[in-house]
């Protein structure tokens, strides 16, 4: 939940749909205040600019490796409303891993310190993608390769037209359904703000 709460403060700082240190100060000491009776669940700030390159990117690919739960299990069932919308995803993760990689990491150039942090946190992203692509033989057809081409991609990623909207899974009322957790994951993927995509169904009319 702390990750979840930096990454959606990041993303809107990044989009100035927040600008006050005064609030964001406020949203960590009150971390502090719910969690006195136990200090390792306190919440503090993570600075992504001063670790990263395009640390925005590196959140949206990081969103991957919080839910692969969810989305194995989505994959897994054929008559889930968003099978679709999860392998889209998917090949959306692969197409934004590619370009970081290849323009950071993949050149034998010596790299800055904000270079070589994000090449560590890609290596990792690659060994989760890697365990849900070759440890689910059923669902290893959905998941694109991390060196697949233009080409391959375009032959394993679902190509129609229309917009893929999330659809809610019956009895969705808390949030806390599969539905609302891809939603949170593909609309943060999608470049819109996790607390955002909770509440309203996400369409892929956003870009990243």
């Amino acid at each position: 939940r702390c990750i979840n709460v930096n990454n959606w403060l990041y993303n809107s700082i990044e989009k100035k749909y927040l600008n006050n240190k005064h609030i964001i100060d406020w949203i960590f000491k009150l971390s502090k205040t719910i969690s006195s009776e136990n200090e390792n669940n306190v919440c503090s700030f993570y600075s992504y600019d001063e670790i990263y390159v395009e640390p925005i990117n590196i959140i949206q690919l990081k969103m991957f490796d919080a839910n692969i739960a969810v989305i194995k299990s989505i994959l897994e069932d054929e008559s889930d409303p968003n099978n679709a919308s999860a392998q889209k995803y998917l090949c959306k993760f692969v197409r934004l891993y590619k370009k970081m990689y290849n323009t950071y990491c993949s050149s034998t150039r010596t790299k800055n310190y904000k270079e070589n942090i994000t090449c560590g946190e890609l290596n990792t992203l690659s060994s989760s993608y890697s365990m849900l692509r070759l440890g689910k033989p059923d669902i290893s057809g959905k998941v694109p390769s991390l060196d697949a081409n233009e080409h391959e991609l375009l032959e394993i990623c679902p190509q129609d037209n229309s917009e893929a909207e999330l659809l809610p899974q019956e009895g969705d009322i808390s949030g806390t359904s599969t539905s609302s957790k891809i939603s949170t994951t593909i609309g943060t993927m999608a470049g819109v703000s996790s607390v955002f995509a909770l509440l309203y169904k996400v369409k892929r009319n956003f870009y990243l």
